[in-house]
């Protein structure tokens, strides 16, 4: 939980701040093709065939390798959906597959990946102010989350 509350505060002052910063400056204009749908078919089965598929890895990769296995699909799994490696890692706790305190460690290893996926995608396809303004809030996130994740561990 302190993983979580870390990343989500710093995650938090960082929106606030680039908020009340672009506040100030004078507008831009409307961005241009917004979609203004809330919800897509596509994206919904993409979703759950991601979900479904990481549980079976996790499960297969559980029983090969133990709980590294865990942390290594949900590493993979965050390459693509940092929602759904959190999920399934949740879903094996509440199935008591593994203990609550075994799933810090996957959960910040899908959460690590995804962001350095961001990273990169914020590099390359956005411009340079994009990147500017993307790439510092993901790296103080991830670290405020492997912070508390540290602080919990050595305090217990």
């Amino acid at each position: 939980m302190v993983p979580l509350m870390t990343a989500g505060i710093v995650a938090a002052l960082y929106g606030g701040t680039c908020t009340i910063l672009a506040l100030r400056r004078p507008s831009e204009g409307e961005p241009a093709n917004q979609s203004t749908r809330a919800f897509s078919l596509a994206t919904a089965l993409v979703f759950s065939l991601t979900l479904a598929s990481i549980l079976v890895a996790s499960a297969a990769l559980q029983e090969w390798l133990g709980n590294a296995g865990i942390v290594l699909a949900a590493a993979l799994a965050g390459l693509v959906n940092t929602h759904s490696a959190a999920i399934s890692v949740a879903l094996l706790v509440a199935s008591g597959k593994i203990a609550p305190s075994d799933a810090v460690l996957p959960i910040l290893a899908g959460i690590s990946t995804n962001s350095a996926v961001r990273m990169i995608l914020s590099r390359t396809s956005g411009n340079r102010q994009f990147e500017l303004r993307v790439m510092p809030g993901l790296i103080l996130t991830v670290l405020a989350a492997w912070a508390g994740a540290y602080y919990v561990r050595i305090n217990g």
